[in-house]
Order: C-alpha cells, then structure tokens, then sequence
C-alpha cells in the first residue's frame, strides 16, 4: 500500500508497516554496536526504559551506553525509568519528515 511508504532519494520505497516499525526497533542494537562515538557518548547512561511503537514496546537494559537487553513487552513486574512509545502512523509521519528533511539538505548541497 503507497501510503504506507515513503521514497528516500532515488531509492526503493521504504515500509512503514507495524511489522516494519518492529523490525528496526529490533535491529536498534545492532546498530548501536556498530557507532562507536554513539557508545562513548552514552558510556555514563545506565538506565532500565521501555521504547518502541505503541503497539510492541520493548524493554531496554542500556548500561555504559549500550544495549545489554531488548525484550518484548509485555514482561511482567519489570520496572522501568521512562516510557518513550508512539503509534505506528506517528512513527511513520516522524520518520517521513525526516526523509523528506534529509532529501532537502541534499538537494541544497549539490
């Protein structure tokens, strides 16, 4: 369905699916791992949070700036210091903005 994707410069269509939304929110760590700088600059933050869509939050160990621990909500009795979840259309327009913010700032460099 086109209005569950969103075009990224020349490239293929990106998908906004739930499944979609879940399956980045899943890859987060991977991805973490891989940003050295990123780590560094997290490498005091050690909390215990709960992220991702609305639909299929996670719960998120990070200690010294990474991610020790990603499990799918619901885990019962398992605490957390913040909440930050959206709705799969919010995540959608959230990252559809930035898409198109991103082709723009491109656009002006050339």
């Amino acid at each position: 369905m086109e209005s569950e994707r969103v075009h990224q410069g020349g490239g293929p269509p990106v998908s906004f699916t739930p499944g979609a939304v879940i399956t980045a929110f899943e890859a987060i760590p991977d991805l973490l791992a891989r940003d050295a700088a990123l780590t560094a600059r997290g490498r005091w933050l050690d909390v215990d949070c709960l992220l991702g869509p609305s639909t299929q939050p996670f719960h998120v160990a990070i200690r010294a700036g990474q991610i020790v621990d990603m499990t799918p909500a619901p885990a019962l009795m398992r605490s957390w210091r913040f909440s930050y979840r959206a709705t799969t259309c919010r995540v959608r327009r959230l990252l559809a903005a930035d898409a198109a913010g991103r082709l723009a700032r491109s656009a002006g460099d050339q």
